[in-house]
This record gives structure tokens, C-alpha cells and sequence, in this order.
């Protein structure tokens, strides 16, 4: 009779522990904070360099255009990461307007959308840079400096060029993490934020 009563008492033990850390990884889990529609910003739901790339785009040759979205969960912020990648052929003389195009383009569309802009740096032979604030975002952008790519890469492997023209890789990555609670006056440097 002792060894069931013993028995007993070790089951009883082992599904108290069981349910114990089921009561630890339930409110793990409700700690999280989630990516929903409602917490991602209308800038980035809607924005895409496509108008200005085809603004550019040499209208004889082919392009290769890429979208890669990443999004995860967290205690203290949600994140997500669009990464937008062109591949394009352009005039020779065109690089530095383009670089011009996407960044005025980002910046009238983030004005427009009434965004607090942090900062905006950069040039068209370093690329430029933002940050920015809306509601309970805080994001990063980064576009890169045009890369002079082979034209086999846009237009297929017996493919050239006339001497004004180029084929280039076009790069831009937008950051965005969304807050719980709207933060405060703070300087922020979302590269380095972490979870």
C-alpha cells in the first residue's frame, strides 16, 4: 500500500511541475506582441520604388525586381523588414538623378503621410539614410549606393550594352518596429534596439 501511495504522490508531483510550466510558457506566450495589420504603418503597407524605377528603367532591356518581407514577435516591439531590390538597365548619365529620384520620392511620401522624420543623411555616391517616427513606429531606411551590375544578370547571357548604358542593382531596406505603448522624447538608433 505504501509503494502506491508513493506512486500517487509522484504522478501527483509530475502533473503539478507539467502544469506549472504550462502556466509559465502560456504567459511566455502572452507576453509576446504579435505582427497584425494594425500594428504595421500605412508607409509601410503602401510604399514601393516601382514609379520611380520605371521613371528610369531603358525601355529595350529586361529587369529583375524583388520584394523580401520579414516580420517576428517580441517582448517589448514587433519587427519588420522589407528589403526592395531592382535590377535595371539605365542610361550611363543617369545614376546620380536616380539616386536623387528615390530619395526625394521617400522623403515627399514620408512628408505627405505627416511622419516625423529624425534624420535624413546621405548622398547619391554613399546613399542616403532616414529615420523616422509615427505613432508607436519607429523606422530606419536605407538606401543603398547603386551597384553597376553585368547586363547578363538583367537581360539573359548573350546580352550587351551600347557605352551609354548600364545595368544596376538598386537596393533599399526599410526597418520598422512598432511599440506597445508610444514611446517618449528619446534618441533612438533602431539598428541597435533589440529585443
Amino acid at each position: 500500500m505504501k509503494s502506491g501511495k508513493k506512486l500517487g504522490l509522484v504522478i501527483l508531483a509530475v502533473c503539478g511541475l507539467l502544469f506549472v510550466f504550462f502556466l509559465v510558457s502560456l504567459a511566455n506566450h502572452l507576453s509576446y506582441i504579435y505582427p497584425t495589420p494594425e500594428n504595421e504603418s500605412s508607409f509601410l503597407k503602401s510604399y514601393s520604388p516601382q514609379d520611380v524605377v520605371q521613371r528610369f528603367q531603358w525601355k529595350k532591356e529586361g529587369a529583375n525586381r524583388g520584394e523580401t518581407t520579414e516580420q517576428s514577435a517580441g517582448r517589448k516591439f514587433v519587427r519588420r523588414e522589407n528589403i526592395f531590390e531592382s535590377r535595371f538597365v539605365i542610361e550611363s548619365k543617369d545614376w546620380m538623378p536616380l539616386m536623387l529620384a528615390v530619395d526625394g520620392d521617400l522623403f515627399e511620401r514620408l512628408s505627405q503621410q505627416g511622419i516625423e522624420i529624425l534624420s535624413h543623411t546621405g548622398d547619391p555616391r554613399g546613399g542616403y539614410h532616414f529615420q523616422y517616427r509615427t505613432g508607436n513606429s519607429f523606422g530606419e531606411i536605407a538606401i543603398d549606393p547603386i551597384k553597376l551590375i553585368s547586363v547578363t544578370t538583367v537581360s539573359g547571357p548573350k546580352a550587351s550594352l551600347p557605352d551609354d548604358e548600364e545595368a544596376v542593382d538598386l537596393r533599399i531596406t526599410i526597418e520598422e518596429k512598432w511599440f506597445k505603448s508610444k514611446p517618449g522624447m528619446i534618441t533612438v538608433n533602431i539598428s541597435t534596439l533589440s529585443d
